[in-house]
């Protein structure tokens, strides 16, 4: 019997053991596995280092290259002829003036030679001449606009010097007093005076009452600068 007694406490001895290493082994696994489970960033070692930012995405971030603040790379270099912001009627205006001064064989010999100005056909010598003999003595109400809305600033400026010679060489044909190109009697009313203005950014060729707002375009585009493509 005390043998059978022994027996029986060594079996249960040894499932107490077994019991004990299996809930162990179950402890073991079940920290392994919360270990694994927990997010990045939030282990039981607060001291370790962050995960690095992805390449490119660095804290100190800088402007991506040839954006940096008003460089000078994405300003325009080609100026290009502004509008002024009454272009539009001043430009009708003009046309009816021509339409009312002219005949209609006039009118179409003075549209053929100033479209083969705007093409380089002609010279601004040859083409001041050409509408100079149309117009005769109302070459003077109609150049000074003729001039200022030419839509090409180059071509503004080699008309602009041949009426300067033109004007160095008739007496009477440079104007002597002063004139509002918005007046709403333009059509009747024969200009006396003119005054050119140059804006000193571009070269555009401009009346005085146009001077101040163009130069006010330039103050845009030197803070908000065009993007070149």
């Amino acid at each position: 019997r005390r043998v059978a007694q022994q027996k029986q406490r060594h079996s249960e001895d040894a499932s107490s053991s077994l019991r004990e290493d299996q809930a162990a082994g179950v402890d073991e696994n079940a920290n392994a596995r919360r270990a694994v489970e927990k997010p990045p960033g939030f282990g039981d070692d607060d001291s370790a280092a962050p995960p690095s930012f992805p390449p490119g995405y660095e804290e100190a971030v800088g402007p991506p290259p040839g954006l940096t603040v008003r460089s000078p790379s994405l300003i325009a270099v080609e100026h290009r002829y502004d509008r002024p912001h009454n272009f539009d009627d001043r430009n009708r205006l003009l046309f009816k003036t021509l339409d009312h001064r002219l005949s209609a064989v006039q009118l179409d010999k003075f549209k053929a030679v100033s479209g083969a100005f705007r093409k380089g056909e002609r010279d601004a010598d040859e083409y001041l001449a050409e509408i100079s003999a149309l117009l005769g003595e109302r070459l003077a109400e109609t150049l000074p606009e003729l001039i200022c809305l030419l839509p090409d600033i180059q071509r503004q400026r080699d008309l602009l010097q041949a009426y300067e010679k033109f004007a160095d060489h008739h007496a009477g044909a440079r104007p002597k007093k002063s004139w509002n190109p918005a007046s709403t009697d333009f059509t009747v009313k024969v200009v006396r005076a003119f005054r050119f203005r140059l804006c000193p950014t571009c070269g555009q060729v401009l009346t005085d009452v146009d001077f101040n707002p163009h130069l006010g375009t330039h103050h845009l585009q030197d803070e908000f600068p065009t993007l070149e493509s």
